[in-house]
C-alpha cells in the first residue's frame, strides 16, 4: 500500500539518489552557470533554490558566491544536501516544508524550480505554488521555472524508457493524459547491490505549454522576460524538450 502522495514515497526513499546518480559534478555546475545566467542577479544575491533536492544546483550556486536557501518537503533529501554542501565546504541554508505552504516574503533576488520541481498537484495548488514563490521576490528579483514542455512530449511521447548503471536498473512505464496534460509513469528499479531487489515508484506530473505558464504567472503578478529550451541557454521552441522561463515582478 502506497505510503502517501507520490511525491513524498518517491523522494523519501534513499534510492532516489540512486536514480539520478547520473546527473555528475560537471552537469551540475554547466546548469548551475546557466541558472545564475537566466536569473540575471549578481554573485552575493539571496537565492531560493525550491525543491532544492540532493543540492546539486544549490551547491554548485553557493560555490559561485551566492546566498543561497534550499528548500524542500523530504528530509532523506535536505540530509544529501547537507552532506554536499559540507564536502564542498560551502554554507547553505537548508529548510524542511511544503512549497504549497513556503512562508517567505520579498526576501530573495532569485527562486529557481528547477529539473521538473513543478506541477505535482492539482490546477489550484499548483497556481499556489507560483503564488508564494513570486511572493518571495524581492522587487525586481526573477523566478526561473524549468519544466518538461508539454508540446515537444505530446510529439514524442515514449511509453517505455530503460536505463542501466552499475547501481541499478530503470524500467519506466509511461502514459501521457491528453485530457489532462499529466505524465503519468510507473517506475520499476532493480537494485544490483541487494540482490537485485525489485522496488516500483510512481510519478504524476502536470505538464504545461507555453501559453498556460503565461497566464499562470500572469495571475500571480509576474511577467514572462526569457524563454529557454534548454539548461544550454538554446531557444525555446516547439521541439525543444525544455520549457525555461524567467519572469519577473510585472
Amino acid at each position: 500500500m502506497s505510503a502517501g502522495p507520490w511525491y513524498v514515497e518517491l523522494f523519501a526513499s534513499e534510492q532516489y539518489l540512486d536514480i539520478m546518480s547520473h546527473q555528475d559534478d560537471e552537469v551540475n555546475r554547466r546548469q548551475a552557470g546557466f541558472v545564475a545566467q537566466a536569473l540575471g542577479v549578481p554573485p552575493g544575491s539571496a537565492i531560493l533554490d525550491l525543491a532544492c533536492g540532493n543540492g546539486r544546483i544549490a551547491v554548485e550556486l553557493a560555490r559561485m558566491g551566492y546566498r543561497v536557501t534550499g528548500y524542500d518537503l523530504s528530509s532523506v533529501l535536505l540530509d544529501a544536501a547537507r552532506r554536499r554542501a559540507s564536502a564542498a565546504g560551502v554554507d547553505l541554508e537548508l529548510v524542511h516544508g511544503d512549497m504549497r505552504e513556503l512562508p517567505y516574503a520579498g526576501k530573495f533576488d532569485g527562486v529557481v524550480s528547477f529539473f521538473t520541481s513543478f506541477g505535482y498537484f492539482d490546477e489550484q495548488e499548483n497556481q499556489l505554488v507560483l503564488e508564494r514563490a513570486g511572493r518571495a521576490l524581492v522587487t525586481g528579483g526573477r523566478l526561473l521555472l524549468d519544466v518538461i514542455n508539454r508540446d515537444y512530449l505530446v510529439a514524442r511521447h515514449q511509453p517505455h524508457f530503460w536505463r542501466e548503471d552499475d547501481r541499478i536498473i530503470l524500467l519506466e512505464k509511461r502514459e501521457l493524459d491528453l485530457a489532462t496534460s499529466r505524465s503519468r509513469a510507473t517506475w520499476v528499479v532493480l537494485d544490483k547491490r541487494a540482490g537485485w531487489a525489485r522496488r516500483e515508484y510512481r510519478v504524476d506530473v502536470r505538464c504545461y505549454s507555453a501559453h498556460e505558464l503565461t497566464a499562470m504567472l500572469r495571475q500571480v503578478g509576474l511577467e514572462p522576460l526569457a524563454w529557454y529550451g534548454d539548461s544550454e541557454g538554446g531557444p525555446f521552441g516547439r521541439e525543444s524538450p525544455r520549457l525555461m522561463v524567467v519572469a519577473g515582478r510585472a
